[in-house]
């Protein structure tokens, strides 16, 4: 590989606006571009960090997208409303399913109308610069060849191979090892040379857990359906609502029974973005919204403000503690993210000489006991260079 420098500039020793550019030879290589949860959208200073970075945004060669959550896409808006011209690739999935991650914003989080109708605006010309590509499929720009592989975390989700002069940089996005139904297992890349892995450092001192089963979770809701109760399964993310559906409908084909399902019109349509509009159609899930369901059922989706709390779990749950008059309230124990058995596998076949996480915090590498000695956690606004690493 050529002259390279990996910098973060945001989502690396952090949870939330992931951001990260790849300068290879004199390719300019921006991966994500996502918005903080806890600050004001679009008020936040990422765009000023890359432009600052840059020298301007119109040196940017290529944005590449790993997937359709907020924390990874969600200031592609204003990158566009401050004059980015330049292309977007991403899986078609991801291109299709941003748009409920826009809208979210738009609709429900910028201050008045006035600016939603801006950004309203912005979103049709991001559309026009955004292409997709699929597995199998690569890019070549300025020399080197960039393909995706599957990342497991949410239908649609991509990690990316950068390739120059017969060595490689691989970014995972966020990832997973999980037996997930609606995005498959994360395939790990078969790369040569492998210089530098990026690797998704959520999990990174979580090790394998023992998840309570489909079968306990669905006979605890058998309960409740029995005893005249409503249930609710809270999911927030882009995806996770599919994925409960998908575990629903397994379980009743094992059990050779039907229940009452309910689901959001966002759903529906996300699930026929996926490919997965005949699951629903199979277990005869209707379309409500919680406060339309009046008898027994289970409904599937977001849930109002007053039965959550701030806290999310590390599966990406909320904990929520309903009152005695609220519905009963189940998940499904969905792995999102790679845990520290999985990083280990992901380091031991890529075999890369340097390993650096992001996406986390430094209080989670402390305990961390890998058997590769070559790891660090990337940290924000850092120019890291060859002479950073022993290559």
């Amino acid at each position: 590989m050529g002259e390279f420098c990996f910098t973060p500039l945001g989502g690396a020793n952090s949870i939330g606006e992931s951001c990260y550019l790849f300068e290879v030879d004199n390719a300019r290589i921006l991966v994500d571009a996502g918005l903080g949860f806890q600050e004001r959208p679009f008020p936040n200073n990422l765009v000023s960090r890359i432009d600052k970075a840059l020298n301007g945004l119109a040196n940017i060669d290529l944005v590449l997208i790993t997937h359709a959550h907020r924390d990874h896409l969600g200031s592609l808006l204003k990158l566009i409303a401050n004059g980015y011209k330049g292309y977007i690739y991403s899986s078609e999935v991801t291109r299709k399913l941003a748009k409920y991650v826009f809208d979210d914003i738009i609709t429900d989080t910028l201050p008045n109308s006035q600016i939603a109708d801006l950004y309203t605006h912005y979103a049709s010309y991001m559309y026009q610069q955004w292409y997709s590509f699929e597995l199998g499929d690569s890019l070549d720009i300025k020399g080197i060849t960039i393909w995706p592989f599957n990342a497991g975390h949410i239908g649609g989700s991509y990690g990316y191979v950068i390739e120059d002069d017969g060595s490689s940089v691989v970014i995972t996005g966020d990832a997973s090892l999980y037996p997930n139904l609606s995005s498959g297992t994360m395939s790990f890349p078969n790369v040569e040379n492998c210089e530098l892995l990026i690797c998704d450092g959520t999990g990174v001192n979580k090790k394998e857990v023992n998840f309570q089963s489909d079968e306990a979770v669905v006979d605890a809701v058998e309960i409740a359906l029995n005893r005249g109760e409503k249930v609710i399964f809270p999911c927030v993310a882009l995806g996770k609502d599919i994925e409960t559906l998908l575990r629903l409908e397994r379980e009743m084909v094992r059990r050779k029974k039907s229940f009452d399902i309910f689901a959001a019109q966002s759903t529906f349509e996300v699930a026929s973005i996926i490919g997965l509009e005949r699951n629903l159609a199979k277990m005869r899930c209707k379309v409500a919204e919680l406060k339309e369901i009046t008898s027994p059922g289970i409904f599937v989706g977001r849930v109002p403000k007053q039965f959550r709390v701030p806290k999310s779990s590390y599966y990406d749950y909320l904990d929520i503690l309903p009152s005695k008059k609220s519905p009963k309230l189940h998940y499904f124990s969905i792995g999102t993210h790679l845990n520290s058995e999985q990083i280990e596998l992901l380091i031991d076949f890529a075999k890369p000489k340097k390993t650096v996480f992001v996406h986390t915090l430094e209080r989670e590498l402390k305990n961390t006991k890998f058997r590769s000695p070559s790891f660090s956690i990337a940290q924000e606004l850092r120019r890291y260079e060859r002479g950073d690493y022993s290559w």
